[in-house]
């Protein structure tokens, strides 16, 4: 029998992370033998892995008051989990995934020169874009040899397919593979659930963003746009689930815009999703993604979606299924906002529902991209 290995650096609330447990989960199901490996300490989602699957750890990172002493540790361990990991897929009939970027690389070390198959799994129209300049060609060149050595290239964006792509080699063993919907089980938390209540109250429009507090994601233009939204007359409330170390930050913004009856930040919230239906709204103006999961997520709990062109979310809100803001600025935000706000109505709301129920059952079916993933084991 195959055993599937599926490599992640972390058990964080993330994108891949949530999505690589999903694909474990139904490799499972479907009578595979599979194997996760994580990288990091990290245990957020791993209540979110099938009873069958076995969790494997490989200390990645390290802790010390001495900075140089960190670095050396941290490849120490990275080159020990290596060994200790090509020892065990030498004995077993394995494929492997791996998922962002550390995991990509551990999975190129540990195959590389054996006969086992690697899946390379990029999330982004970027490698890293937090990473100054030259951390940046590092890391794309990396990937551009891990590439190489590949069985398959897999992405979960077109539109990182496109930009990204093109600058690999093997374009044949390229593919593209969008995410699905997940179906974890998971309950909503009382205290959590009346918090939110309480927040929003009776208030018309009610808006909600998931993600890492971090650049990327816009929040402060997000933020900048909604007091320019207030001093139009418009009444709103704004939460966002997430955490990340623009918290303190972001607080700050809140405080000195005077959105504190306006704006909530929730922080990390296990299983978010089962919380949208309380908004009307989704915000997502990041800068770059893949594909993005919170924006289908909410979508499938009918939460009308207005996003920025990153990542594939134009293709997603496309045909009628959300609103398109041109631009990540303040200024563009804001307007889209408006905008929407001053011009929807009932026929258009309940058409765009309609066009995301289509969208969720055909192109996102879950059978058919597990379909996808299965055949690149053959």
């Amino acid at each position: 029998m195959k055993n599937i290995f599926i490599i992640c650096s972390s058990l964080n609330l993330g994108g891949a992370e949530v999505q690589s447990v999903w694909l474990a989960n139904q490799f499972a199901k479907k009578g595979y033998k599979v194997s996760y490996v994580v990288l990091k300490n990290t245990t957020f989602i791993e209540s979110y892995l099938s009873k069958d699957i076995e969790l494997i750890r490989y200390k990645m990172y390290a802790k010390d008051s001495k900075k140089n002493l960190v670095k050396v540790r941290k490849l120490y361990n990275f080159v020990s989990g290596v060994i200790l990991f090509r020892r065990r897929i030498k004995r077993e009939n394995a494929i492997i995934f791996s998922f962002l970027f550390h995991s990509n690389i551990f999975g190129f070390l540990s195959t590389i020169f054996t006969n086992k198959k690697h899946i390379i799994c990029i999330r982004n129209d970027r490698f890293n874009s937090r990473n100054s300049t030259r951390n940046l060609k590092v890391r794309n060149f990396l990937i551009y040899i891990a590439a190489i050595f590949s069985f398959k290239v897999v992405f979960n964006s077109k539109k990182a397919k496109s930009i990204i792509g093109k600058k690999l080699p093997k374009r044949h063993s390229q593919e593209v593979i969008l995410n699905s919907v997940t179906d974890f089980d998971q309950t909503i938390e009382e205290e959590i659930y009346s918090k939110i209540n309480i927040f929003l109250g009776e208030v018309e429009n009610k808006f909600v963003s998931v993600g890492r507090l971090e650049p990327l994601k816009n929040y402060e233009n997000i933020l900048k746009a909604f007091k320019k939204v207030k001093d139009n007359g418009v009444e709103f409330k704004y939460i966002i689930f997430g955490q990340g170390f623009l918290e303190e930050k972001l607080k700050y913004i809140i405080s000195k815009y005077n959105l504190e009856n306006n704006v909530l930040l929730i922080g990390g919230v296990r299983g978010a999703k089962e919380y949208l239906y309380l908004f009307n709204y989704f915000l997502l103006c990041s800068i770059h993604e893949g594909f993005p999961n919170s924006l289908i997520e909410a979508m499938s709990k009918k939460v009308l979606p207005l996003v920025t062109d990153a990542g594939d979310s134009f293709d997603i809100v496309s045909n009628n299924r959300g609103v398109k803001i041109d631009g990540v600025e303040s200024d563009d935000i804001a307007s889209a906002i408006m905008n929407f706000l001053h011009t929807k109505d009932t026929d258009l709301v309940e058409n765009i529902y309609a066009n995301i129920e289509i969208y969720l059952n055909t192109e996102l079916n879950q059978d058919n991209i597990i379909k996808k993933w299965i055949l690149l084991t053959k």
